[in-house]
């Protein structure tokens, strides 16, 4: 793979899921351990971490404007808001507010 090996490689990964999106779980438990397994640190947004059950215990929770600042990469498990949400947390600018909400509200 091209880049492969080369500069310091990724320590952190934020991962942000929209909370109580239960259907998550599976898929966040399976991240962490991927990433855990190849020495990437992953640090798990406080509002996403009840997402990961007990096996949240000794795994770095932060809020979401903390965690922003210290990952290298960001994670998002949901839809079109927590999208926005995570966007926010970085700072930045996000499409018009109206538009999304318009066309998937059925209208």
């Amino acid at each position: 793979e091209a880049g492969r090996g080369r500069g310091r490689g990724m320590k952190s990964v934020g991962i942000l899921a929209r909370p109580g999106l239960l259907e998550a779980g599976p898929a966040l438990r399976e991240l962490v351990a991927w990433l855990e397994a190849r020495g990437i640190r992953p640090l798990i947004e406080e509002r996403t971490a009840p997402l990961l059950d007990e096996r949240r215990a000794g795994r770095d929770v932060l809020p979401g404007a903390a965690l922003a600042k210290r990952a290298e990469a960001l994670v998002v498990l949901g839809g079109d808001g927590t999208l926005l949400r995570a966007s926010q947390l970085l700072g930045l600018a996000g499409p018009p507010l109206s538009q999304p909400l318009e066309r998937h509200s059925g209208r």
